[in-house]
């Protein structure tokens, strides 16, 4: 696979304050809707898992951001510092603090939809957001605990630097869902490898306002397994709708 080291194609990128603070604070890649429709005002946030905009995740993501502002949603896709392709160092906390930072001046309503770790800063985001309107957590685990031997193995894999001061800090999602004033919804694959339906149903009780889903045919990110851009793509554009996203799938 190719390296990344551009913004994905038809995206607008922006990064926060000066030169200096940009390497510390989150890449956005902007896709522009060619319309605003009234029913569809929301902004959508995506947030990709620790391995950032690696290849394996980049065109998937991609795929339902440029299709999401097909459908008239602005969609921005996040990349922490220190993931793939980008300077600084990452940490599941570092990343939780960076986008809630990032997203505090937003005055736009949007939608948070985040995929593992990723799901954990769109968690901890919205705790302190005026402006999100809700959030997907998709294949979230209760817990982040990286072992050295994990992180290494993710920075030889797929690039990610991970910051030696909070890089093996564990983060709880139980520590953030009852924060969260808006909607939850906690989806994941029928077989997943990083959560269970009673993880999911135990994240959910902690909200105000929980629910939980399954989706056959998705992976742990969109593209994998091919095709699953379009099953994310429509439950993530019916929840911005306000739909039920239990609503959506059974429609399908």
């Amino acid at each position: 696979m190719d390296e990344i080291d551009a913004p994905p194609a038809d995206s607008r990128r922006t990064a926060r304050g000066s030169p200096a603070e940009a390497l510390e604070s989150p890449a956005a890649f902007h896709y522009e809707p060619l319309f605003r429709a009234a029913n569809r005002s929301l902004d959508v946030i995506l947030v990709p898992p620790v391995i950032g905009l690696h290849p394996a995740v980049r065109d998937g993501l991609a795929f339902v951001a440029k299709a999401l502002a097909g459908r008239g949603h602005r969609t921005i896709i996040v990349s922490f510092p220190g993931q793939h392709g980008h300077s600084g160092l990452f940490s599941v906390q570092r990343s939780c603090e960076q986008l809630a930072s990032m997203l505090n001046g937003v005055p736009s309503p949007h939608l948070l939809f985040g995929i593992c770790s990723g799901a954990l800063a769109a968690l901890a985001a919205a705790a302190g957001s005026r402006s999100a309107r809700g959030v997907l957590c998709w294949d979230l685990a209760s817990r982040f605990d990286y072992t050295e031997r994990v992180t290494t193995a993710l920075t030889r894999r797929y690039g990610v630097r991970f910051c030696p001061a909070t890089g093996h800090t564990p983060v709880q999602a139980t520590d953030l869902v009852a924060a969260v004033q808006v909607p939850i919804a906690f989806g994941s694959p029928p077989r997943s490898f990083y959560t269970r339906p009673a993880q999911q149903r135990e994240l959910a009780a902690l909200a105000r306002r929980g629910t939980t889903f399954s989706v056959e045919g998705a992976g742990h990110f969109p593209g994998v397994p091919r095709g699953s851009e379009h099953i994310f793509t429509e439950f993530i554009a019916r929840w911005a709708r306000h739909e039920p996203v239990s609503a959506a799938i059974e429609a399908e």
